[in-house]
């Protein structure tokens, strides 16, 4: 098995051509303590969470901490509505069956029942499914006058399309011999990325007039590894994904920046990420109908900048953020939605998300979140956690999120700070 292969596959999105334009229902996971908070908190996250949110806060040092550390931060979230993989799985046994049958001369009551029990498979493989999520990991030493911490983020995204072909039906119900059932045109496709930054994050802090204005910047080598794999629905085969043959790397340096402004009770902050656009492809090329063909997936990084807003006491925070610009869905370019969705509007996303901790003592934290895509190409989505904090120098976070039945998601996270 290799990375990303049954286990993850089997919780794949799977989006056929005409759902695009519909609620899609996951999107990519944050941060653990933010992943609780529906992803929210650039304006009053830990210094911890400076690398993943805002490197503005790694100013925001506590009274006994010298340095954190996270090691690690996971977060998933799945789809799984319609089990695409295990849909396609059934079919092609079927199919292998109904060939079998044919070239053995069968009786032809037997053939004409596999032909039903065929199509049937074949008519069943729909739905949308996903897999997305982060892993995070950060050395960080907060301070006023100076901060910085050293961190990696990786963020899979991983999609499969069952794109079917309406006229392979009549295929299925009149071939005669095996050469006419292999003119199948049906398709499947797997489509994703993997970005893996290794970045300092850097900040310093600046008081005027009682408030505190906090500005960083994380410069980052990034690493984007893309994947398009492409094959007939009859040899599709979800393991064979991530093969040198179906991915491109792109290796390329970027930066974040962030400047947040923190008054008595409330705090403010705008975030850019990825300032540096990065444009890359992968193509794939396969047999369909006896010809071979290719099909190229284009992708298109773009700056992203969030605003948002937070309000502290002692036992309470609440976090607002707001995507400010939108993004291109799955990161891929209008030309790459066109060649592997076969849509002719592009699909954004635009994410409002808001969140809520409460803190009761030093050793427990109770935290709940709601996203809403503004896009509308994502459903809403709910989430809660918890944090455990013994001594105040172990920090145990879990999370979850939630969205419908078999779409959903959870985060885990391990730090000590010192």
């Amino acid at each position: 098995m290799t990375q990303f292969s049954r286990n993850a596959l089997s919780n794949t999105l799977a989006i056929s051509a005409v759902m695009i334009g519909a609620a899609i229902t996951s999107i990519a996971s944050a941060e653990t303590r933010s992943e609780s908070m529906a992803g929210a908190g650039i304006a009053n996250g830990n210094y911890y969470q400076a690398g993943y949110l805002n490197p503005a806060l790694m100013t925001g040092k506590t009274n006994r901490d010298r340095f954190g550390v996270v090691l690690p931060s996971l977060t998933f979230e799945i789809n799984d509505e319609s089990q695409l993989v295990d849909s396609i799985d059934l079919f092609q046994e079927r199919f292998n069956r109904l060939t079998r049958l044919i070239a053995q001369n069968a009786d032809s009551n037997t053939i004409a029942a596999a032909r039903a029990d065929t199509v049937a498979a074949f008519t069943d493989i729909d739905g949308v499914a996903s897999l997305r999520g982060s892993a995070y990991a950060t050395f960080a030493m907060p301070g006023k006058s100076f901060a910085t911490g050293l961190y990696i983020k990786s963020t899979p995204e991983i999609f499969t399309v069952a794109d079917i072909n309406s006229a392979d039906i009549a295929i299925l119900e009149t071939a005669s011999d095996t050469a006419a059932l292999e003119n199948f045109l049906s398709r499947g496709i797997i489509v994703g990325n993997v970005v893996t930054d290794f970045g300092v994050a850097m900040a310093r802090e600046f008081v005027f007039r009682e408030q505190a204005l906090s500005i960083g910047i994380a410069p980052k080598l990034q690493r984007i590894d893309n994947f398009a794999y492409v094959a007939s629905m009859l040899t599709f085969d979800d393991d064979d994904f991530d093969r040198a043959d179906y991915q491109e790397t792109t290796t390329a340096l970027n930066f974040d920046v962030g400047i947040t402004l923190t008054g008595e009770q409330f705090s403010f902050a705008l975030v850019g990420r990825n300032l540096i656009k990065q444009d890359t492809s992968v193509t794939s090329n396969y047999q369909q109908g006896g010809e071979l063909v290719s099909l190229t997936a284009d992708y298109e990084y773009a700056p992203h900048v969030i605003a948002g807003i937070g309000f502290n006491t002692k036992r309470l925070a609440i976090s607002i953020d707001a995507d400010l610009t939108k993004q291109n869905y799955l990161a891929m370019s209008s030309a790459g939605q066109r060649a592997v969705l076969g849509v002719t509007k592009t699909a954004y996303t635009q994410f409002l998300r808001a969140g809520a901790e409460y803190r009761i003592g030093n050793a427990l934290q109770l935290r709940a979140g709601f996203r809403h895509d503004l896009e509308s190409t994502y459903a809403d989505a709910i989430s809660a956690g918890v944090g455990l904090s013994p001594f105040g120098r172990v920090h145990i976070q879990l999370g979850a999120i939630y969205t419908a039945e078999r779409n959903f998601g959870g985060s885990a996270q391990l730090a000590f700070t010192f």
